[in-house]
């Protein structure tokens, strides 16, 4: 039974994380360039809120890279996770409890750093 589970803005988190990371910036930068506070960033790093598709656009302006790069390092670890058990999945919203938005009421929603740092650690891993 599969009970490691991941949300999907958890992941594409993790993806602007490493991206960020990569290029020297910190997150108060990239929030105040993007418009938001450095609390709100942090919670779109972090998979809590879900970014907007304009959101979508402007952190990838202020990281320097196109849509096309990011979709490209979304879909990249997306592939990464599934390939090692991780369930991604896109809560229903508004929701009461995560588990009704799962088919399996036991699996726990993985967060924190132990899974960002193992995606992070597959995604660094470039492909050639």
């Amino acid at each position: 039974m599969n009970d490691k589970i991941l949300s999907f803005s958890a992941l594409i988190g993790f993806v602007i994380v490493s991206i960020r990371k990569e290029k020297l910036l910190e997150q108060g930068i990239v929030a105040q360039k993007m418009g938001i506070t450095q609390a709100s960033y942090s919670r779109l790093e972090n998979g809590k809120s879900t970014l907007s598709v304009d959101q979508l656009y402007a952190v990838s302006k202020v990281l320097g890279i196109t849509m096309d790069d990011l979709f490209y390092s979304i879909s990249k670890a997306l592939r990464q996770a599934e390939s090692q058990g991780i369930n991604v999945i896109s809560p229903t919203r508004g929701s009461a409890k995560p588990e009704e938005s799962t088919p399996n009421a036991t699996a726990t929603l993985l967060t924190g750093a132990a899974i960002g740092a193992a995606l992070m650690g597959l995604f660094n891993n470039k492909e050639s």
